[in-house]
């Protein structure tokens, strides 16, 4: 059996190599033939295929090649006639198949599925798929397989189905860069983008209250829709609130009128003066137009301390004068000072003295 394996090896070479008919082909593949005619056995895998009525036998050959000519490789297999008559004509080549190709790739090899051919589902689990797998196979692998195997006919293909040509297309939304690098995304006649959608990315032009018809973005697999599907926006409410009113005063300058339950802060007051309406906590007029500023909730407008009180009276003594009663230290300055904080204590609960004889 290993014989006739080796034998049926050779006459495989010898068929490839003689139905070459350009010699310049023959000289390129003497390079790589000389390779393999030193493959080992181990290298090249029979296994019968089934037994046949009459004492015929189907083998099935699997050679390993190491070349760096694919290209050629696979033209001269195109090239082969059909039904191959081995020398001793007791055998027949029926057909002569590529399944897998295995190139370097980084640190390792990957093994690729020729068109038709697959790996089967544990082969891409174990030796890690480097395509999709779909239906339990794969097509390419992250490794050299072990044990001489090698890609198997996928009989889990199907027929494809060939699909109708599109007879109606209709262009819903264009999108193209804005002066700004960003995108805008315009829709076409008749179609308008959702409300939410004017929302999010906001709207860049024919906007109105229901739709609009362009954004400014690009939406990830959202798109124009017919305007009759389009549902209406709410229309935008506004809470308006007038807190100030400036206007002339008769001096030619500005005052600046607090509306009901709003007045100025305290330090506005103090900075501008109150023109009306002032308490010791706030005011709600000033005179000037302050910048960026309005009046305030009164229920968020701090309270002033209440202002302090000068008050100026003079006494008149029936005494000589002399400039020694100014003497804090002298009896008259003393006496007098006394009288007037015992005074004043009946009115006030903190104030200052200060006196002076003329």
């Amino acid at each position: 059996m290993a014989l006739l394996k080796a034998v049926r090896y050779l006459a495989v070479l010898l068929v490839i190599y003689y139905s070459v008919e350009d010699h310049s082909y023959r000289e390129s593949l003497n390079l790589f033939f000389e390779g393999l005619m030193g493959t080992k056995a181990s290298e090249i895998h029979a296994r019968e295929k089934r037994q046949a009525p009459l004492s015929s036998t189907d083998y099935v050959i699997e050679i390993v090649i190491n070349t760096s000519h694919l290209a050629l490789l696979e033209k001269v297999l195109s090239e082969l006639p059909s039904g191959i008559n081995l020398i001793n004509n007791t055998s027949v080549i029926t057909s002569v198949n590529i399944t897998t190709v295995c190139s370097p790739n980084l640190s390792t090899y990957q093994c690729r599925c020729v068109e038709n051919y697959a790996w089967s589902y544990n082969t891409c689990i174990a030796l890690n798929a480097c395509d999709a797998i779909i239906n339990n196979t794969c097509g390419c692998i992250n490794s050299l397989p072990p044990d001489g195997q090698y890609c198997e006919l996928n009989t889990s293909q199907k027929d494809v189905t060939q699909c109708s040509p599109p007879t109606d297309i209709t262009f819903t939304t264009g999108c193209y860069p804005n002066s700004t690098g960003g995108l805008q995304c315009q829709c076409e006649n008749k179609f308008a983008w959702q409300c939410s959608m004017c929302n999010s990315y906001g709207a860049c032009s024919n906007a109105s209250s229901q739709t609009c018809q362009c954004i400014n973005g690009f939406p990830d697999g959202e798109f124009c829709e017919p305007i009759t599907n389009v549902t209406q926006c709410s229309p935008p409410t506004a809470d308006i609130t007038f807190t100030t009113g400036c206007y002339p005063n008769s001096t030619g300058g500005l005052q600046c009128q607090c509306e009901n339950k709003f007045a100025w802060q305290c330090s506005m007051c103090n900075s501008y003066g109150a023109c009306s309406n002032a308490s010791s906590q706030t005011c709600e007029c000033i005179n000037g137009l302050p910048d960026g500023k309005f009046c305030e909730p009164i229920t968020n407008v701090t309270q002033c301390s209440p202002p302090t009180a000068a008050v100026s009276n003079f006494f008149t003594m029936a005494i000589p004068f002399e400039d020694s009663y100014n003497d804090p230290s002298s009896s008259i300055y003393q006496d007098s000072m006394n009288a007037i904080k015992t005074q004043s204590a009946k009115f006030f609960s903190a104030f200052n003295v200060q006196l002076k004889f003329r």
